[in-house]
């Protein structure tokens, strides 16, 4: 969704729209998703005409159009990447494989023969290289322990851990823990990592009522992934494990 905007004595961009072609979401595009840009204004006066419509990325021009036949031009990041055969090549930028390169602020600018207006909106591109199967846990049931790891190396942009332990009882969080690692890599993805052991007899008055909820959200967006990982049991591991008599059996 695209930033206020002011009326003004000719055209006004009053929304820059960006959505994810494969999936209709609006807050953010998977890497390797298609992506649609769309400018949209408003005239003032009925005479006015549009002369041309520019794209920029953070700044840098990205894409010029014409109301002429003319080819649009794509250049820096959209270069080789946008799609000529959509219907409205004037006001709509249609991006093929959207990459990491992508991800950044994009301003409309609508060029009138009376005014020029822009307004803005963020593509956030995710790398979800982030899954369900890197978490790994491990119930040690003879000495009460529990292991929760947790290791991923290539997500983008940088994610917010929200994590602790819950008791399922009372709906309510205790213990909060932060990851091990979160750092950017040369790439400009990120390696996150959490590893943590736990005992019984650090949680000995709530047997059965524990689990470990850990997830991953990228802010201002509805992306998320984690964890909901039940903590010793339902019994809480907390009876002694059953003792084993050693004897001999006479084969015969």
């Amino acid at each position: 969704m695209g930033k206020g905007w002011t009326a003004l004595n000719g055209v006004t961009v009053t929304e820059v729209h960006i959505i994810s072609i494969n999936t209709g979401r609006t807050d953010y595009v998977i890497q390797g998703e298609s992506a649609q840009l769309s400018c949209h204004y408003i005239f003032t006066k009925q005479e006015e005409r549009i002369q041309s419509v520019r794209w920029e990325k953070d700044g840098q021009h990205v894409y010029f159009s014409t109301p002429n036949k003319k080819r649009p031009i794509a250049v820096g990041v959209l270069k080789g990447h946008v799609d000529y055969n959509s219907k409205d090549l004037l006001n709509t930028v249609t991006i093929l494989n959207v990459s990491l390169e992508m991800h950044g602020t994009y301003s409309c600018h609508v060029d009138s023969d009376l005014n020029t207006s822009q307004n803005s909106a963020t593509l956030t591109v995710i790398i979800d290289a982030c899954k369900e199967s890197h978490w790994k846990t491990h119930t040690d049931m003879i000495n009460c322990t529990e292991d929760i790891s947790f290791y991923c190396i290539g997500m983008f942009p940088k994610p917010s851990p929200a994590c602790s332990i819950h008791n399922d009882f009372t709906d309510k969080y205790f213990a909060g823990e932060t990851f091990d690692v979160n750092q950017e890599l040369p790439n400009g993805t990120y390696e996150i990592s959490i590893r943590r052991r736990y005992h019984v007899t650090d949680f000995i008055n709530f047997a059965g009522q524990l689990s470990f909820q850990c997830h991953l959200v990228i802010v201002m967006t509805s992306w998320r992934m984690g964890i909901n990982y039940k903590l010793f049991g339902d019994s809480g591991c907390i009876d002694d494990p059953p003792k084993i008599n050693n004897g001999k059996v006479l084969l015969h």
